[in-house]
């Protein structure tokens, strides 16, 4: 048996100990504990869409492919801004905002789901890129308005987190020092923790009215309870 590098045993018994502090720093904060209540609410519920029965290559599998990548992006973002890796956090908050975009345009006109899932690579850049969707999704009434909105924080997240730009190194700077590896820093985990639970119960909920098919008794009552958990949290936090 070949043994593990002991320098890396050590990184992660630090990592460890920086989200057994951010936790602790959750479970005395309303806030903190709300959006992290959301997050697992929206990772639970995603789970309870993917038990719908669905065939691949329909539109009904690509929108589970859809959720399942969202999970992914959720779970990894809490396990490393929970860990002190607060830029890596939202970086994937930035890939988490494309495909929130995606699916409010699958929301508004279904076809688009078999234009992507077929498209080429050309047709795939020239529709569906980032700012192409949000350019179509302002074009309905329901999103009118939000374009701004919407590009604002995308860009915000490229220049702090996605791209390799001076004020990036903001988010690995604690005080005035900039640090190597993990860190504790209640401020950047109380930003990462708030939008990831705002744009992951979005994402959640357009993924809710794009999957159907289960109407047993018990789905359907699981439905209704989250609707309603986030409708609280969306008018305690968003609503503003």
């Amino acid at each position: 048996m070949h043994p593990i590098p002991s320098n890396l045993k050590s990184l992660h018994l630090y990592e460890e100990s920086i989200r057994e502090e951010a936790l602790a720093l959750v479970s005395k904060d309303e806030a903190l504990s709300d959006h992290l209540t959301a997050i697992h609410d929206a990772l639970d519920h995603i789970t309870n869409l993917l038990q719908v029965e669905s065939t691949p290559d329909t539109d009904m599998h690509t929108v589970q492919l859809f959720a399942i990548r969202l999970f992914n992006i959720g779970a990894t973002t809490l396990k490393v801004g929970l860990c002190g890796y607060y830029q890596q956090g939202f970086q994937l908050l930035r890939d988490s905002l494309e495909t929130v975009n995606l699916l409010d345009l699958f929301r508004r006109d279904g076809a688009k789901i078999c234009e992507w899932r077929t498209a080429d690579d050309k047709k795939l850049k020239k529709d569906f890129g980032p700012a192409a969707v949000r350019q179509a999704l302002d074009k309905f009434p329901a999103y009118r308005g939000q374009k701004n909105g919407r590009e604002k924080f995308y860009g915000q997240l490229s220049k702090y987190a996605a791209h390799t730009t001076y004020r990036g190194f903001t988010l690995i700077t604690s005080g005035s020092e900039a640090k190597l590896g993990p860190f504790p820093d209640p401020k950047f985990l109380r930003a990462l923790l708030e939008d990831t639970g705002r744009y992951l119960s979005h994402a959640t909920i357009s993924l809710s009215s794009l999957i159907s098919g289960d109407k047993t008794t018990q789905a359907l009552e699981a439905k209704a309870s989250y609707h309603d958990s986030l409708q609280k949290y969306k008018d305690k936090y968003i609503k503003k």
